[in-house]
């Protein structure tokens, strides 16, 4: 599930698990890590490398921890139960 606001820019990544999570989507890249080599484009005629790609994902990640408010719905119930947006502060938040 999604969270977004409708009078606001703000949403965060969709609910947490132990199956969907950064560091979960992280290891689907392992086998990139370890078996291409890293400075080579990471598909024929692509500019970025594999490294870049890496990197990109990594970065990808970090953004979606700093940005997460509420990691499961219960989180989002108990924490905010208004519904209240944690960027512009209208009560105008909802679920996808």
């Amino acid at each position: 599930m999604f969270i977004y606001c409708q009078s606001c820019d703000w949403e965060q990544d969709d609910y947490w698990s132990k199956t969907y999570n950064p560091l979960r989507s992280l290891l689907d890249w392992e086998n990139v890590l370890l078996t291409r080599e890293l400075d080579k484009p990471f598909h024929e005629g692509m500019e970025d490398t594999v490294r870049q790609v890496l990197c990109h994902e990594l970065k990808r990640a970090i953004t979606r921890i700093e940005n997460m408010q509420y990691r499961t719905p219960e989180e989002k119930r108990t924490k905010n139960p208004e519904d209240i947006c944690p960027s512009c502060g209208n009560k105008t938040l909802e679920i996808d």
